[in-house]
């Protein structure tokens, strides 16, 4: 019963903090606001992005770094589920 309560006190809190973001969302004023601030520069010519000649090999390390991550979750979640089994 313990666990339960700690574990509804963390969402309430987790709730708490993201519940203001939902104000963000629907932001009506954003498209009139972003309008103005436009209208304030004059139309400067678009440059294209340079592009990359080649790719970069950091794919390996990203893809280790969520499969470590994951790896850590399962593995905490078995803990605790076999914690609370016992």
């Amino acid at each position: 019963m313990r666990t339960f309560g700690i574990a509804l006190v963390a969402l309430f809190v987790l709730l708490l903090t993201v519940s203001p973001a939902l104000a963000c969302i629907n932001d009506s004023d954003t498209f009139k606001l972003e309008k103005q601030f436009k209208s304030l520069y004059p139309d400067a010519p678009q440059t294209p992005p340079p592009s990359e000649a080649e790719p970069s090999d950091n794919n390996l390390l990203v893809y280790g770094g969520f499969g470590l991550g994951a790896a850590l979750l399962l593995t905490t979640g078995l803990v605790g589920f076999l914690r609370l089994a016992l």
